[in-house]
């Protein structure tokens, strides 16, 4: 089965909004959370606490899931 409306995964070079480094990440989420990369996308794994780590991994398990049965 073909998916539509997506497109190939580009790399975009940004800075985190806490601390200013560098940071490279994907423009769109490669797991499908797509909620939790609009909040996550600009925080580097320095800044990012411990709640908000285990939020992004609760989401992320969640929507490889969710796409994970939809293909069945």
């Amino acid at each position: 089965m073909k998916r539509r409306g997506r497109g190939k995964i580009g790399i975009v070079h940004t800075s985190c909004k806490r601390c200013s480094k560098p940071l490279v990440m994907t423009n769109r989420s490669i797991y499908g959370a797509y909620v939790a990369k609009t909040i996550y996308e600009q925080i580097c794994s320095s800044c990012i606490t411990s709640e908000e780590h285990h939020d992004l991994l609760r989401a992320q398990a969640g929507a490889i899931l969710e796409n994970g049965s939809s293909q069945k």
